[in-house]
């Protein structure tokens, strides 16, 4: 016989938890926590996870902007409650990474499209984020908001990556991003996980050394990662991977 569906969340919320680990949600960069250098399967599919720790979910191409909202073509927030039902325990802690596309394109091509202030339209598109962080704590699960990387130096769209506006441009919207939502998160109670300046290089840009590609982390950086949520996640065991976080340096490429 089956199980009501709340029922049977009730009941595995009882059983014995195997080791914590923090279930990171979100748009490509979920891929990140996978600890792989490729691009993980889109889900229903299931990541190939290297870290006891972590436990990632791509959903595809959703943006912060929508995700509020049912019937978009990414089917974004549907993916989202079906993680939540199917693989995560209420009390566990879900790291949302969302935001780095409507950065890269579509908050600026609507400031331009509509002469709207592209920091306006940030905190706009934080609000409707923000609405989805609630509802995840009113669901009884630990959020947690991952930042949204430095912007790309692409310059036009390269195959999946549509940029839109100047680098500049991209970075001031990026930064007001992560600032609208470390003030909505703080003033939550609700961590703000940031690895963002420890990625810039003297320069002021990315450092592409900690890049898979022009866009995604790569696995060098996961050591960034966990030294900014050790102290936040003290029953996370992140043994070993804690040790390198000390000092880390990018690895540097070969030219």
């Amino acid at each position: 016989m089956r199980l009501p569906s709340t029922l049977s969340r009730a009941l595995k919320a009882l059983l014995p938890s195997r080791a914590a680990s923090i279930h990171c949600i979100g748009d490509s960069h979920a891929s990140f926590f996978s600890g792989r250098e490729k691009m993980q399967p889109e889900w229903p599919k299931r990541s190939d996870d290297r870290w006891p720790f972590f436990r990632s979910y791509r959903l595809g191409p959703t943006l912060a902007y929508n995700l509020c909202r049912s019937g978009t073509s990414s089917r974004g927030r549907e993916k989202l409650l079906d993680v939540l039902q199917r693989r995560v325990r209420p009390g566990n802690r879900v790291l949302l990474c969302f935001g780095e596309i409507d950065c890269r394109a579509h908050l600026i091509r609507q400031s331009h499209a509509r002469g709207v202030p592209a920091d306006e339209l940030a905190r706009e598109c934080v609000d409707r984020y923000f609405q989805v962080v609630e509802e995840i704590e009113a669901m009884g699960f630990r959020a947690m908001v991952w930042n949204v990387l430095p912007p790309t130096t692409l310059m036009i769209d390269e195959g999946a990556f549509p940029v839109a506006g100047s680098f500049d441009e991209r970075m001031a919207v990026t930064r007001r991003f992560n600032a609208s939502l470390f003030q909505r998160c703080d003033q939550a109670g609700v961590p703000f996980v940031s690895i963002f300046e420890a990625l810039l290089g003297a320069d002021g840009a990315p450092d592409h050394n900690w890049f898979l590609d022009r866009v995604h982390l790569g696995p060098q950086a996961i050591a960034l990662a966990v030294a900014a949520l050790a102290p936040i996640c003290p029953e996370i065991d992140f043994s070993g991977c804690q040790r390198r976080a000390e000092g880390v340096n990018p690895p540097r490429h070969a030219a």
